[in-house]
Formats: structure tokens, sequence, C-alpha cells
């Protein structure tokens, strides 16, 4: 599967990063500073992130770790489209 990662400025620029071949079942660890093109790399004003292939609903699956984070842990997140959500309210845990 081809996925896009694409970072999202805070001002809505959009930077698309490179093209990422994953195969299927395939488990991969990498750091999200990685994916972000080389000459955006010293920024810091992102305002979100998201991933985009050609598939199903939950068919890409993205685990974030924030690590120290007011005193955080895992966060995990699957990206999907809002509208197929079932309940109206989003919530994290």
């Amino acid at each position: 599967m081809s996925v896009t990662p694409v970072f999202y400025k805070r001002s809505g620029e959009a930077v698309v990063a490179d093209l990422v071949e994953i195969n299927s079942a395939e488990i991969r660890y990498v750091n999200i500073k990685d994916l972000i093109p080389q000459r955006y790399q010293r920024e810091s004003d992102w305002g979100g992130f998201s991933l985009t292939y050609y598939g199903t609903n939950r068919e890409m699956w993205s685990q974030f770790r924030f690590v120290g984070v007011n005193g955080g842990g895992n966060v995990d997140e699957f990206f999907t489209v809002k509208d197929e959500s079932r309940s109206s309210i989003y919530d994290a845990t």
C-alpha cells in the first residue's frame, strides 16, 4: 500500500511528505520527525497530521506514542473520516 504523510501547519498550509510503501500486515516504527520533509524539520508550528491512502476505512492504522509529554504514555489513533464515526462525541482516553 502506498501511503502519503501530510503535515499541516497551524496556518493551514499542507506539507506533503514522501510516499511510504507499506506491506500487508507490516509493523514499522518510525520517528515522526523523520517523515517531515528535510527543509521543514527545524520548524515547530505544526497543527496536524494525516495519512492519505486508497483503501477501506481503517485499513491503515497508526499509533502515536508521546513520551514524557504532560506525564503521558501512549495515544492510539485510527485514521478515519470523521463522518464515518457512529458517535457524535470524540474523546480520548
